[in-house]
């Protein structure tokens, strides 16, 4: 489910309007430039543990994160357009000085863990609890097309990543 979010821009989003084309007018240098609506390049690009933004990004993980953006502006909306701060997102590896650091082995992620690739969020939504946003979007994963972490964590990850074997998932 990929629902178009419209916010101030000089671009009209339209069935016909690829997210390729509209990814690329994002100006992705800037971290206070808008993806959609509530979500900015500085959320999916800081790496709070190294104290930088990332800012090497390929193609490929533009358009995850900005699908990602997206799945997030939805589930936004799923909470009465609550505040969703965003905890983690793409872990690369980025050079930080003078060596290459894999950011997501650097904080103990997983090996597969769909952050690598800018394709996986964490988050909290102002208000509420992890467990009841869980609770919540239990029943709309499919709807969302995306996975969702299970854990007793004080966050929420969901990702993008094509589900294996179902879309709630034990890390």
């Amino acid at each position: 489910m990929t629902k178009y979010v419209e916010f101030n821009s000089d671009i009209e989003l339209n069935e016909e309007t690829s997210d390729s084309f509209y990814i690329e007018t994002i100006e992705w240098d800037d971290l206070e430039a808008n993806i959609t609506e509530h979500f900015k390049v500085k959320e999916a690009l800081y790496l709070p543990k190294l104290g930088i933004y990332y800012s090497n990004l390929t193609d490929d993980e533009k358009f995850n994160i900005y699908d990602t953006a997206v799945v997030l502006e939805n589930i936004r909306s799923l909470f009465d357009n609550q505040t969703i701060t965003v905890t983690s997102w793409i872990r690369p590896v980025v050079e930080h000085d003078g060596q290459l650091v894999d950011y997501n082995a650097l904080i103990g992620g997983s090996s597969k863990s769909a952050h690598k690739n800018g394709m996986a969020v964490d988050f909290v939504v102002s208000g509420l609890s992890c467990e009841y946003v869980r609770r919540t979007l239990v029943n709309e994963l499919e709807d969302l097309d995306i996975r969702m972490e299970d854990h007793d964590g004080n966050w929420v990850h969901v990702d993008t990543k094509e589900p294996i074997f179902k879309r709630f998932f034990k890390p």
